[in-house]
């Protein structure tokens, strides 16, 4: 195998004569780890910018009278379930570039939990001010996800009722 100099970088030369991913270098390898780990820091801080919206404003009204939640604690809960998947992100990224050596989840996860966090209903509501009303009206109806896809593709509607042919 043949070293190959560029910029003062080793490259591998590959069997079919390309190069080595620009990845594996380790300035870009360096510069992915900083945009990932600013883009988490980001992403922390709007998610405690929120939380400390959501204790200030601590909005007391009943959503439904059979369950007695309030709105504020069911920001809370939205919050911490916001929280818990950052947290779950952060550390399959940890596993997959520490342990499995693998440099692309960095640039991935660099882009979308961000676009995620800004596009989520609470994030809406307490940073950008979203007025209350249509979409936006609590409780909000979760996506059925890959669970509930696969069922819906087996005759389910969006209701989660089993259509009968």
């Amino acid at each position: 195998m043949t070293l190959l100099k560029i910029n003062d970088s080793p490259l591998r030369r590959h069997p079919a004569g390309e190069q080595a991913a620009p990845t594996r270098r380790p300035s870009v390898l360096h510069g992915a780890r900083v945009l990932y780990l600013s883009t988490q820091l980001v992403i922390f801080v709007a998610h405690l910018y929120t939380f400390v919206h959501i204790r200030r404003k601590k909005d007391m009204t009943v959503l439904s009278k059979a369950n007695a939640t309030t709105v504020y604690q069911y920001d809370c809960q939205q919050w911490r379930a916001m929280l818990r998947g950052q947290i779950l992100g952060l550390a399959m990224v940890a596993v997959m570039h520490l342990y499995f050596k693998l440099p692309n989840p960095l640039l991935i996860q660099s882009i979308l939990p961000l676009k995620t966090s800004v596009e989520s209903k609470l994030v809406q509501i307490h940073v950008f001010g979203t007025p209350v009303v249509g979409e936006p009206q609590r409780p909000w109806k979760t996506s059925p996800g890959l669970a509930g896809m696969w069922r819906f593709g087996r005759g389910a509607g969006l209701d989660g009722k089993v259509k009968s042919s």
